[in-house]
């Protein structure tokens, strides 16, 4: 179940590598919805898997779905789920 809490109650702060991210990114940037009337499939979901030690990345537009995980940064088990809006040129 998605926290619906729309105020923030905490902060997480992690790192990651460029190359760590970059790679994620790329490899589930092919599902990412690019039309304005699905705006609501705009984005990255982002959360931290506890049993697989990894931070995974989500992207559909309805019609693919792409899924990439990165060894766990320090600092992410304590960070809520997030989407990366994409701002996609071209």
């Amino acid at each position: 179940m998605l926290d619906q809490t729309t105020e923030i109650t905490t902060v997480a702060e992690i790192d990651l590598t460029a190359g760590g991210l970059h790679d994620a990114l790329r490899r589930v940037r092919h599902a990412i919805c690019r039309e304005e009337t699905r705006y609501y499939l705009n984005g990255v979901y982002m959360h931290h898997v506890g049993r697989d030690r990894a931070l995974r990345f989500v992207a559909t537009d309805g019609h693919h779905l792409a899924m990439a995980d990165i060894r766990t940064p320090d600092g992410a088990e304590t960070m809520r789920p997030v989407i990366l809006v994409a701002r996609i040129r071209g």
